[in-house]
């Protein structure tokens, strides 16, 4: 059976700062900066968009195939709310967006219906 050869890497951090590095990867000079995770292994990721002094973590690279040593996949913790940039290292900006998180409500937080009511669109008429 074979195993798929698509690698990936999901970074998080500035958008400057991620279109420099994506820049990088295939350049001729290997690039551990992105191949590997940015945290300790075996730690796991929090991410509150100023991790390292300049708001930058990744995975490292996320490979599906067992024989290499990289892992299937991983987990991402946001701590904080925000919108923040990613894109994956091996494809640069093909494959790049934003994660908005939005704040957890601790059983404070509530939603009431809006005063007025939907307004409802007449259904179109069959007839000629």
């Amino acid at each position: 059976m074979g195993y798929p050869l698509e690698t990936h890497n999901v970074a998080f951090g500035p958008k400057p700062y991620l279109d420099e590095h994506a820049k990088r990867f295939f350049g001729p000079v290997f690039e551990p900066f992105v191949t590997f995770r940015s945290e300790a292994p075996g730690t796991p990721i929090s991410f509150d968009g100023a991790n390292h002094g300049n708001g930058y973590v990744t995975t490292g690279v996320l490979d599906a195939n067992p024989v290499t040593a990289f892992p299937k996949s991983e987990q991402v913790t946001f701590t904080k709310a925000g919108t923040y940039a990613y894109y994956c290292a091996v494809h640069g900006n093909d494959m790049a967006g934003e994660t908005v998180v939005k704040r957890r409500c601790a059983g404070s937080c509530s939603s009431s219906p809006s005063p007025r009511s939907p307004r409802r669109r007449p259904r179109p008429s069959l007839k000629k």
